[in-house]
């Protein structure tokens, strides 16, 4: 609920954009038709680490439909954001406003588990590196990885490895 969201986030003086309606079309196998959804995004300049958004699609049986659901890589859902913070405390409390839901401690870092599957991770600059070797370094605040759930780790292994990606 968008605008209960709104409301929330509203009361914690967190700049955002308000409820936008938005639509697209898409591909259905009757032919294009109109996805809708409501978003919410916090204010651009509010949020270094990129875009923070939520959406209701209104519309979920045109966004879910199978064809546009598979991939080769056997993604099945997004179940991580791994962010870079410096100072953890205001950043945590921020998205603690945002999603309605509290941090809990994880290990050298802090997460948020949301109720589709999500976990929101915040780690410091140099924890993101001992948890993720090799992983490309981006000036906190950053979104550092994503995390995924895949069907088969095997064949992702493959496709990356194919692809010439050291894993």
């Amino acid at each position: 609920d968008v605008h209960a969201m709104h409301r929330r986030i509203s009361a914690h003086r967190l700049p955002t954009t308000g409820v936008i309606a938005l639509q697209r079309d898409v591909p259905t196998p009757a032919g294009p038709r109109t996805a809708r959804f409501e978003c919410l995004h916090l204010e651009h300049g509010s949020t270094a680490e990129g875009l923070v958004q939520a959406a209701h699609h209104l519309t979920p049986e045109l966004i879910h439909q199978p064809h546009l659901l598979e991939h080769p890589n056997g993604a099945k859902s997004l179940s991580e954001v791994v962010f870079s913070v410096s100072d953890l405390e205001p950043f945590i409390t921020r998205y603690e406003q945002f999603t309605g839901y509290e941090a809990q401690r994880d290990g050298k870092g802090w997460r948020i588990d949301l109720p589709r599957a999500s976990s929101l991770i915040f780690l410091r600059p140099e924890d993101v590196a001992e948890r993720l070797p090799g992983s490309l370094m981006t000036t906190p605040p950053s979104i550092a990885a994503l995390g995924f759930e895949v069907a088969d780790l095997g064949r992702v292994d493959r496709i990356l490895r194919k692809s010439g990606l050291r894993v």
